[in-house]
C-alpha cells in the first residue's frame, strides 16, 4: 500500500513538472499618452477670424497640452458669429481637437452643424475646420449628408464647404433630392 501511495505520488508530481501553460504572446504595456498640463470644466474658447467674425467653442472639458500644443474639448458646442455678433452657424461634436498655433480643428463623433443662413443641416461624424481658409472638409472616404428645411436631401464623400463663400460640394459618391423652390 505503501508503495502505491508512492507510485501515484511520484506519478502526479511527474504531471506537474511536466505541464506547461500557454498564455499566448506576451501583451505589451498599454502606452500612457501625454497628461494634460491643464484641465478646464465648463469651458469657452474663443477664436478671432481675420474679418472681424469668431468662433466659440463651449465644452464640458478641455484638456490642453503644451507638448503638442493641443486642446482635447469633450461634447463640445461651437456657435460662428457674424461681424455684427449675429449667430450664422451653430453645431455640435462629441469630441474636438484643437490646434492651439493655428486654432485648426477636428471634430468628431456625430458632428451636426446648422448653417442658418443657408436652411442646411450638415451631419458627419469627422469634419476639419481650417481657420485661416475657413473651410470645413471631410476625409475623401467619409460620408457627408446635408438636409435642407425644404427637403432637399444631398449626401456624398470628399465634402468641401468655403464658409466664406458658402459654397458647399462633394467630389465623390454624391447623391440625393433636391426640391426646387417656387
Amino acid at each position: 500500500m505503501v508503495l502505491l501511495k508512492a507510485f501515484f505520488a511520484a506519478a502526479a508530481l511527474l504531471m506537474v513538472l511536466s505541464c506547461r501553460f500557454d498564455y499566448g504572446e506576451a501583451q505589451p504595456a498599454l502606452e500612457i499618452e501625454d497628461p494634460p498640463d491643464f484641465v478646464l470644466h465648463r469651458m469657452t474658447y474663443h477664436v478671432r477670424m481675420s474679418d472681424g467674425s469668431r468662433v466659440t467653442f463651449i465644452s464640458t472639458t478641455g484638456e490642453f497640452r503644451d507638448s503638442s500644443k493641443q486642446a482635447l474639448l469633450s461634447d463640445t458646442e461651437f456657435l460662428q458669429y457674424d461681424t455684427d455678433g449675429e449667430i450664422i452657424t451653430r453645431g455640435s461634436s462629441q469630441e474636438a481637437v484643437l490646434d492651439l498655433d493655428t486654432e485648426d480643428a477636428v471634430l468628431s463623433g456625430e458632428v451636426v452643424i446648422d448653417a442658418i443662413q443657408e436652411d442646411v443641416n450638415i451631419t458627419a461624424q469627422r469634419l476639419y475646420w481650417n481657420r485661416e481658409d475657413q473651410t470645413l472638409t471631410s476625409g475623401p472616404g467619409d460620408m457627408v449628408t446635408m438636409v435642407r428645411s425644404n427637403g432637399t436631401i444631398t449626401q456624398g464623400k470628399g465634402f468641401t464647404a468655403d464658409l466664406y463663400r458658402r459654397e458647399f460640394g462633394f467630389s465623390d459618391e454624391a447623391r440625393g433630392v433636391i426640391y426646387e423652390e417656387k
